[in-house]
Parts: structure tokens; C-alpha cells; sequence
């Protein structure tokens, strides 16, 4: 899933579509979420269990877990990260 919406290279057009995937799936806009993503990046600790992967695949996530109120587990398979990560 992540690969789908955030690695994909996004042209001027298909900015609008991202924007709305992240609204249904985060409930928050991708220009949002990168502020988030930058307001946290003091709060990640190096060498912490968020360390192997992007804090934004984490943040991500985390958002996911959150809005849908899925466990770990599920998340972390969507994710394509550790449940550990995910529940940590």
C-alpha cells in the first residue's frame, strides 16, 4: 500500500488525486502530513524502533492505526513493516 500512494511519482495533474487518496485513507491532506512529518522529526530517537525505516512510512502508519483503529498486526502487514514497529 505504501508504494501505491506515497513512492509513486506524482506530476502537477495527479497532485489533486494524491491529495484526495490521503484525505480517504489519513484524514489529512499530504501537504499536512509532510508538516506533521517535520514537526516529529525532533521527537524520533536515533537508533529507536523507527530507525530502519522513513519516519514518514512510520508516521503513515501510525495515521493508519489511528483513523481505522486496527491493531498492529494488520497495519504493520498493509505497511509492510514489523508489528513491533507499528505497535511501538
Amino acid at each position: 500500500m505504501w508504494e501505491n500512494v506515497h513512492m509513486q511519482a506524482w506530476n502537477l495533474r495527479e497532485a489533486d488525486r494524491r491529495d484526495i487518496e490521503w484525505r480517504d485513507q489519513r484524514r489529512m491532506g499530504y501537504s499536512s502530513f509532510l508538516i506533521l512529518v517535520e514537526h516529529l522529526l525532533p521527537f524520533v530517537e536515533k537508533g529507536g524502533p523507527w530507525a530502519a525505516i522513513p519516519i514518514q512510512l512510520a508516521v503513515a502508519a501510525v495515521l493508519h492505526r489511528l483513523v481505522y483503529g486496527l491493531p498492529p498486526k494488520i497495519v504493520a502487514a498493509a505497511y509492510g513493516i514489523g508489528t513491533s514497529t507499528v505497535g511501538n
